[in-house]
């Protein structure tokens, strides 16, 4: 599914948020946020040592599994 917009779409959803399936292209940035949250909702709950742990490579290396299975 690609979804196209025109110039005059994009400038009204300019304060808008869209919500779109991920695409590959996608899979560094959600795997840095992805880890990124954790490391902030999680702080004070879980190990710091276990949080300043998690890979950024691997999230992403799951993101694009994950996006390649909904595709």
């Amino acid at each position: 599914m690609t979804a196209t917009y025109s110039v005059a779409n994009l400038i009204r959803m300019k304060n808008e948020v869209v919500i779109r399936p991920a695409v590959l292209a996608d899979a560094a940035e959600g795997a840095n946020l992805h880890v990124r949250t954790w490391q902030s909702a999680y702080s004070g709950l879980m190990p710091k040592e276990y949080l300043e742990s998690l890979d950024v490579e691997e999230f992403r290396q799951n993101w694009v599994k994950s996006i390649h299975s909904i595709s």
